[in-house]
């Protein structure tokens, strides 16, 4: 019987082989999930993100494991001779935190707290027939986001309702991969969401809701049990929630609570279920994360009342008691150490949610309308730490060129540059050194044109406009080819200028310390491109940690190209950057003019002949360190002397003019001395009336 791990795309082939076999998963998933952690959208594979959570919607995927988990399941469901799966993992634990480094994995359909997260729900649905149904999303976001509400139910149709109005109802078959999980996209507005499932029959057999709440008022704990015995190692689990004003559980709350302890007991810790947060478990004092926080406590050797009170800054404290009695006869004797550090109670309030509202009715940008403002709100309004980053991303959360912020107070306005679908993206850290609540709203543009990344600045890979093969998400927001066979990523339109460029670095993390060769290929793979260079990376292998390599390549890439890389085995690309050639440091063709205006001349061979009056070509992006250069000019002339003015425009705009007099000459190179600024130039060459010159070309030399 044999097993396999994540292997499950060799099961049909190994079953026409051997008819005889009963198979099963013997690890299969490792998708990730942080509990009430929501990136959006859910169509989209979003592996990381700058708060270093994984997305409870189940679109965070390694490139080894499951990419959906409807697929998993309902696969294996279907596949007669598997005799089941073994799943990774059923709760959370300390170490292996892909795709970070940090404390926890976030495999478990439960967290570290056992605290379930919204997958948890969909292997209910499908492995029990209790009916049931599940919201698989929190309800507090920007108003008019849209919002994905998958519903996990084991009822033959689900519906959803906000407000009491009914959103549709959609057909569910655990059996089939789509039908398996209703997804609605959802504009939100605050109030109630409610789903009913209902049975064959159209009658309602489950019903629950998630509601809009306010700011924390006042702390709620519940126990799994109240009684314990004494001397025998009996711990209590108490959940610590907050409640709003109405009563209702504030389900993003991040509030830090602070515990107090009395009777014969022992505080043994907290944990609130958070890979990333840094606190220790031995603790008396803890934040909750996503709403919620777990308390461990023990029973001491003598009988009596333990009355536990959990306070914090701003909210109405709460008390518990749990009951010691007797052990009963033949409990094993255990002891427990009272090792949870003592902690005064934080003073900071932190920052739960970053209100996103818009100022217009619209969210595209237009050439006519190219502006959209925001009003930005700090919830709750007393947090200490106000600091908010504003940008502008893909839904991956990196940078795009498709607008530009500006803010005001609390206002921030996007003003459109390009075309594209963008978010506007506000994130704070709350004490932490990287962002840990993060509010998007989505925007558009249209109409100004396409905008394309500078690939001489870095490049991520998650910008890529086009996919081959099994490409998965990867680290830092790069992309990871696939385990086996070819894949590819492409990138539209990137423009390389007039000035080009042959080097290239590409940041990677491969699995193995043999060489990986990248292919660079202009144009696509699969619509006729053609193979630029093959690129062999090798770095000595550092788990999770891209490093650089840089590659001289074969041939200039000057102008606009669609670029793309492809692989034949696994490597994670975070993405590239191109290294900026300055003209002047080869010979330029005269043709090779970013501009030519005058009254006569023609272009032939890379060179301008004929050149007669008033004739001036214009060549930017020469980058000079100042000072005196040689000018060579490579030309012919029937004249004694035809002048040639020569201007060169520096970086602020100001110009160095020189006279160079070109003698009667065959096609020959003659030299000047022209004075440049320092950085990135412009350089005309003015032919005055009475000229008759031939233009082959010119270099520079250092004086």
């Amino acid at each position: 019987m044999p097993g396999y791990n994540y292997a499950e795309r060799y099961y049909a082939q190994h079953h026409e082989k051997h008819p005889d076999w009963v198979i099963y998963g013997s690890e299969t998933a490792s998708l990730l999930f942080s509990r009430g952690i929501y990136h959006f959208p859910m169509s989209e594979s979003i592996l990381t993100e700058e708060d270093l959570q994984c997305s409870a919607l189940m679109n965070s995927c390694v490139n080894w494991g499951a990419q959906d988990l409807r697929k998993m399941l309902v696969e294996d469901m279907l596949t007669e001779y598997s005799l089941g799966q073994f799943i990774w993992s059923g709760i959370d634990y300390i170490g292996e935190p892909t795709p970070y480094h940090t404390r926890s994995s976030y495999f478990g359909q439960t967290d570290t707290a056992c605290f379930p997260k919204d997958a948890y729900y969909f292997y209910k649905a499908v492995w029990t027939d209790e009916p049931m149904i599940h919201i698989g999303v929190i309800w507090d976001w920007n108003e008019g986001e849209l919002i994905d509400v998958p519903v996990m139910t084991n009822g033959a149709e689900a519906e959803l309702f906000l407000n009491g109005s009914s959103l549709g109802r959609k057909k569910v078959d655990l059996r089939d991969i789509e039908g398996s999980l209703p997804v609605w996209r959802v504009p939100y507005r605050a109030g109630v969401l409610e789903a009913r499932a209902y049975d064959a029959r159209g009658a309602v057999i489950a019903e629950t809701k998630r509601e809009s709440f306010s700011e924390s008022k006042k702390i709620a704990l519940s126990a799994e049990r109240t009684v314990l015995e004494s001397g025998c190692g009996d711990i209590a689990f108490i959940t610590v929630t907050v409640l709003d004003e109405a009563g209702k559980e504030v389900e993003n709350a991040v509030d830090r609570v602070h515990v107090e302890l009395s009777g014969p007991g022992v505080l043994l810790g907290m944990d609130n279920g958070d890979s990333a947060d840094r606190d220790g478990y031995k603790v008396n004092s803890r934040r909750l994360f996503s709403g919620r926080l777990l308390i461990m406590v023990g029973a001491g050797d003598a009988c009596g009342e333990i009355r536990l009170r959990v306070s914090g800054r701003g909210l109405e404290s709460a008390e518990l008691t749990l009951s010691v009695v007797t052990a009963h006869e033949g409990a094993e004797k255990r002891a427990f150490n009272d090792l949870c550090r003592a902690e005064e109670p934080e003073e900071d309030i932190f920052i739960r949610r970053i209100d996103l509202r818009p100022l217009s009715d619209t969210t595209v940008l237009t050439p006519e309308r190219p502006e959209i403002s925001y009003e930005i709100r700090i919830l709750p309004e007393n947090a200490t730490d106000r600091e908010v980053k504003l940008r502008v991303t893909n839904r991956q959360g990196v940078e795009v060129p498709c607008a530009v912020l500006k803010r005001e107070g609390n206002v921030v306005t996007v003003t459109g540059r390009g075309d594209g679908e963008m978010y506007l993206r506000a994130s704070a850290n709350n004490g932490y050194d990287h962002p840990r609540v993060i509010s998007v709203t989505e925007l558009s543009a249209c109409g100004f044109g396409p905008v394309s990344p500078d690939p001489y600045g870095f490049v991520s890979a998650s910008l890529c406009t086009f996919k081959e093969g099994d490409i998965t998400g990867g680290n830092e927001h790069g992309i990871a080819f696939a385990r086996d066979g070819f894949s590819a990523v492409g990138f539209d339109s990137l423009d390389f200028g007039s000035a080009g460029t042959d080097e290239l670095t590409l940041t990677l993390f491969a699995t193995g310390s043999d060489v990986h060769e990248i292919k660079l290929w202009d144009g696509l793979p699969s619509q006729g491109g053609r193979v630029i260079d093959v690129l062999p990376y090798q770095k000595p292998v550092v788990w999770n940690l891209y490093q650089p390599q840089s590659f001289k390549l074969s041939e200039t890439l000057r102008g606009v190209h669609t670029i793309a890389f492809s692989a034949d085995k696994e490597a994670h690309l975070k993405g590239f950057s191109f290294a900026k050639q300055s003209r002047a440091s080869r010979r330029i063709s005269a043709a090779e003019a970013d501009g030519i205006y005058g009254d006569s001349y023609r272009i032939k061979d890379g060179a301008v002949l004929g050149i007669g009056n008033n004739v001036t070509l214009s060549f930017g992006g020469l980058y000079f360190e100042g000072g005196s250069v040689r000018l060579i000019l490579d030309g012919a002339t029937g004249l004694d002397v035809n002048t040639v003015t020569v201007r060169v425009a520096g970086p602020d705009g100001e110009e160095e003019p020189a006279v160079c007099g070109f003698r009667r000459s065959e096609r020959g190179e003659q030299t000047f001395s022209l004075k440049v600024p320092r950085g990135m130039c412009t350089l005309s060459f003015v032919f005055l009336p009475g000229s008759s010159f031939d233009f082959y070309g010119f270099r520079f030399e250092k004086e």
